[in-house]
């Protein structure tokens, strides 16, 4: 293993829990109203879009 892995590693792990943190934030997603996995990820999709078009 390369000295800068652990770093990199880090980093990508950093980003991956703010993406989730701020996924949290939709409330419909965090309760669990979806009753089967398709509408879950139909929603988890939808935030992602909505949190994207945000930043921009």
């Amino acid at each position: 293993m390369s000295p800068g892995s652990d770093r990199e590693i880090h980093r990508r792990r950093n980003t991956v829990e703010r993406r989730f943190s701020r996924l949290e934030g939709f409330r419909e997603i965090v309760t669990g109203y979806d009753k089967t996995a398709i509408s879950y990820e139909a929603a988890v999709t939808l935030a992602s879009y909505v949190l994207r078009a945000r930043s921009v």
